[in-house]
C-alpha cells in the first residue's frame, strides 16, 4: 500500500510517526531537512525497515556530516553511532555535461563495512584513518567508487572528455 503526504498524512513527520505502528516493509522518506525527521527514519531502520531518503550534500562523506549537524552537539557521539549501526548504502549523484552536449550522471557510491562504519563513527578528520575517498577506492572491488572514479568511469566510456573530468 502507497501512502502519500497530502493525500494519506498532513506532514512527513506525522506520516513517519505512524509508520512506525504499520507493517510497512520499505519507506522513501523524501528529504530529510531537519533533526525530528532524520531521528524518525533511523528509528524506522532500527525496527528492520528499509528506508529510502534524500538530502542535499555533495558527497557521501558530506551527507553523513550533515545529517549529524542537525542534532544538537551533544546528540552527535549517539547520532553517529546509530548511523553507523544502520547506514548501509550511501549515493552522491552530481550531473555534468557530456561531449555532445547531453547531460550525464556522475556517482558517488558506498556499501557500508566495517570501514566506513569506522569513519562513520569518528567526529573528526584527525581521528580518521583514511578519508571516505580513499576507502571508497579501496573498496571499489565491493561496489564502492570515488566520484573520481566515477568521472575516470565516464571518460573511458567516452561520455565526457578531459576538460569535464579535469
Amino acid at each position: 500500500t502507497q501512502r502519500e503526504v497530502g493525500k494519506h498524512s498532513t506532514s512527513q513527520s506525522k506520516a513517519m510517526e505512524s509508520a512506525v505502528r504499520q507493517t510497512l516493509n520499505i519507506a522513501m522518506v523524501g528529504e530529510v531537512r531537519n533533526a525530528h525527521d532524520a531521528m524518525m527514519a533511523i528509528e524506522l531502520a532500527q525496527s528492520g525497515h528499509l528506508i529510502f531518503a534524500t538530502l542535499h550534500a555533495g558527497s557521501t562523506g558530506e551527507s553523513i556530516d550533515r545529517i549529524v549537524e542537525m542534532f544538537p552537539s551533544e546528540q552527535s557521539r549517539k547520532v553517529r553511532d546509530l548511523l553507523s549501526a544502520q547506514y548501509k548504502l550511501g549515493i552522491a549523484q552530481t550531473l555534468i555535461k557530456g561531449v555532445h552536449g547531453q547531460t550525464e550522471l556522475a556517482l558517488e557510491i558506498f556499501k557500508t563495512n566495517n570501514d566506513i562504519k569506522a569513519y562513520i563513527s569518528q567526529t573528526q578528520d584527525k581521528e580518521r584513518q583514511w578519508s571516505m575517498r580513499e576507502i571508497l577506492e579501496l573498496y571499489a572491488p565491493a561496489g564502492c567508487m570515488s566520484y573520481d572514479q566515477g568521472l575516470v568511469k565516464l571518460f573511458n566510456e567516452g561520455k565526457i572528455n578531459e576538460d569535464i573530468m579535469m
